[in-house]
Order: C-alpha cells, then structure tokens, then sequence
C-alpha cells in the first residue's frame, strides 16, 4: 500500500519490462487507472520490438531506386525494384503482433496505452530495438568474426532482414 502511494507522489515513472516483475506494472497501472491524482504523472513503459515482431510487413521502394526501377535497363527489360519494410508506427498500433513469450508485454502496453483517458497522466511506450555498443554483448560474436575476417555469417536467402537497432555510446 505504501509503495503504491509513493508511485502516486512521483511526477515521473519508469518502468523497463526487460527487468521489472510484470505483476508489479500490472498492479501499478491498474492501480493509476482508478486512482484520483492531484499533480501531473509522467507514466513511461519501457518494452521490446518482439511486440511487434510478427505483425504483417508493408514493403516500399528503396529511396535510391526509385527513380530509376521507373526506367527500362539497356535491354529494354523492367529492372527489378529492391524493397525494404515500411516503418511502423503508432497508427499501426492494432495491428501489432507479439513474438511467442511476449502476449504479456503487448497486454501491458495496451493497458498502459488506456491510460490516456485518464486527466493529469500522460502515459507512453517505448522500445528502442536490439542495443549494441556501450559493453552490449550482443553482436560482440558477430563483429569480431568480421574483424578477423573469419567465415562464420550465414546469409539465407534472400539476405534481406532488418532489424531494428541503436547504438548506444
């Protein structure tokens, strides 16, 4: 009890999903949901790209090619346009799709989001994409193979994934 009421005297909340029990946020945000709040609270959830990682791709041009995938080659054979997904943002909200393991995550982010009904808290989800950098570990296997120049990379065709990164310093 005492705990919930200190999270109520915060103007600032962060929650990281990566770390946090998920019963606890649950607890929380219900618990803001109901509550009668006399100053503004700033709720941040911080959660993964695996909430989204199997909604349905949406593919666009290259940026580079698309002026010329419009013009014929020499030949006079169409060239063949090089696509990369769209980016999606918040309006394709609804149509997100977990990874296994993550249905959880996207129930906190959709009780996180209903939040913004609610006057003097301004709720938000954040997920960043797979981090690499600052002591990371994560693609650490990966460059040093190819610093060494060593053939240890599989590329499955057709070689074309994304995948949502930032570099942390």
């Amino acid at each position: 009890e005492q705990y919930l009421k200190d999270i109520l005297s915060c103007s600032l909340v962060v929650f990281d999903l990566h770390s946090a029990d998920q019963q606890e946020v649950e607890l929380v945000i219900k618990h803001l949901k109901v509550a009668t709040l006399d100053h503004k609270i700033t709720f941040v959830l911080i959660s993964s790209v695996n909430v989204w990682a199997k909604t349905r791709k949406e593919y666009v041009p290259l940026d580079d090619e698309e002026e010329e995938a419009e013009a014929d080659d020499e030949d006079g054979e169409a060239r063949e346009v090089r696509t990369r997904p769209q980016e999606l943002t918040d309006a394709d909200l609804e149509r997100r799709l977990p990874s296994p393991g993550f249905e959880p995550w996207k129930y906190l982010e959709t009780l996180t989001l209903a939040l913004t009904s609610k006057e003097k808290l301004s709720p938000h989800v954040v997920c960043a994409g797979i981090l690499y950098g600052n002591g990371e570990v994560v693609f650490n296997d990966w460059f040093k193979a190819a610093w060494l120049t060593e053939d240890r990379h599989k590329i499955l065709a057709p070689g074309t994934n994304y995948l949502p990164c930032v570099h942390v310093r």
